[in-house]
């Protein structure tokens, strides 16, 4: 008689344990989600105001003989301006004629495979 008691406690273990399972699966489940919609959140109010843009305009023409004024870029990321940051690579000679390319990047997580670049043209002056 006490092995058919037994028996049946096991039985009812048994299914109690498969219900609280599946809850736990359930639960689990839920907090998952909700971690993960929490980080899309969280990373997209972060980052929602994050800019690189070359100050300026990206293609300028210039005279022999004018001045060329490098402007830099405007970099804010995760809400910080980092624009001292820039690396500015190229070099205008504006006493000869010729296309001039300038790249801005920045060692920073946010923007580390952005590069930006500038024409810069300078041409002869014709008179006529």
């Amino acid at each position: 008689m006490s092995s058919k008691k037994n028996n049946k406690n096991s039985k009812k273990i048994k299914k109690e344990s498969k219900k609280i399972s599946k809850t736990v699966k359930i639960i689990c489940f839920m907090l998952f989600i909700f971690s993960l919609f929490g980080g899309f959140l969280t990373t997209y109010l972060l980052t929602k105001n994050d800019i690189f843009i070359i100050v300026g305009e990206s293609e300028i023409e210039l005279n022999v003989g004018q001045n060329y004024e490098e402007k830099g870029a405007l970099i804010i990321a995760f809400g910080k301006n980092i624009s001292d940051q820039v690396i500015i690579n190229g070099t205008v000679n504006t006493n000869r004629a010729d296309d001039y390319i300038i790249t801005y990047k920045v060692n920073n997580f946010r923007f580390k495979n952005y590069t930006l670049y500038k024409k810069v043209t300078v041409k002869e002056v014709t008179n006529g």
